[in-house]
């Protein structure tokens, strides 16, 4: 898959995060990833060269090695791409849906354990720069420690009782948005807003590019049936539809697919 063009924010769109205390990715101790891993399920991805539990009982003798991987990845502000690539899995929304319907069920982005590894480290380090420069939402309950969905509906709960005892009734309007996270354009307005209300800059804001861009789905292991049925592609006939909704199919960051050497366009059929 194609990388996406730059589309960093220019410096001239910034609002105010000149006072905000910026975000410097700082290089992580062996320590500090020891500590990640072994809080980190034991689950296993079939892009991951050994079992996961293995390499968690053994993480004194691997840690160095993850530990530079993460460490180069902050300094130059780049995910490698074989960390970007994910084994796509359907999974039922829920277990009483009609499996045979096939809007019953979602997508699942299985990662190589070492990518999520870096997700971790980095997450770490951007909600230490959240909190220190107070930029949650008010009332948000997602993603914050000490928050869920129980807290958000306790929150509700005790306005709606305190209203009551004031005297007053309340109107609840309870909002559903459409794939939500599906809609979400995180190449030009998640990043933006990454920079101008985050306060995100170089390299940054350069890593957060390349984690959201050149992401691929799993086709190593088509390949390799292929390469021990001795099959050849014929690329002449192979194409690749993207799905989705209007303005999702219109986003410019996928151009085309690169499968066995072999570079496959996007179709503009719908």
């Amino acid at each position: 898959m194609s990388s996406s063009p730059s589309l960093l924010p220019s410096d001239t769109n910034t609002l105010s995060t000149s006072v905000l205390s910026p975000l410097h990715l700082a290089k992580v101790q062996e320590s500090h990833v020891e500590e990640i891993v072994r809080k980190m399920k034991s689950c296993t991805c079939t892009l991951d060269p050994i079992p996961t539990a293995l390499l968690k009982s053994h993480i004194p003798t691997r840690s160095p090695f993850i530990t530079k991987v993460v460490n180069l990845s902050l300094q130059s502000g780049c995910v490698p791409p074989a960390l970007k690539v994910a084994v796509i899995r359907p999974l039922l929304k829920k277990p009483t849906l009609d499996a045979e319907v096939l809007a019953n069920y979602r997508l699942i982005s299985i990662l190589a354990f070492l990518s999520k590894v870096l997700e971790k480290v980095i997450a770490s380090q951007l909600k230490d720069n959240l909190k220190h420069n107070i930029l949650y939402e008010q009332f948000q309950s997602g993603f914050c420690s000490a928050h869920s969905t129980e807290t958000a509906v306790l929150r509700v709960t005790n306005d709606l009782l305190m209203t009551a005892d004031a005297g007053s009734p309340s109107l609840l309007i309870l909002l559903d948005l459409t794939a939500a996270f599906d809609s979400v354009d995180h190449y030009t307005i998640l990043l933006e807003r990454l920079h101008t209300t985050i306060g995100l800059s170089g390299s940054a804001l350069k890593w957060f590019q390349s984690y959201l861009s050149g992401r691929t789905a799993c086709l190593g292991e088509i390949k390799a049936w292929m390469r021990n049925n001795f099959l050849q592609l014929n690329s002449n006939k192979t194409e690749a539809l993207l799905v989705g909704t209007l303005q999702q199919v219109q986003s410019p960051f996928i151009t085309h697919l690169t499968f066995d050497s072999q570079v496959i366009p996007l179709s503009s059929s719908h």
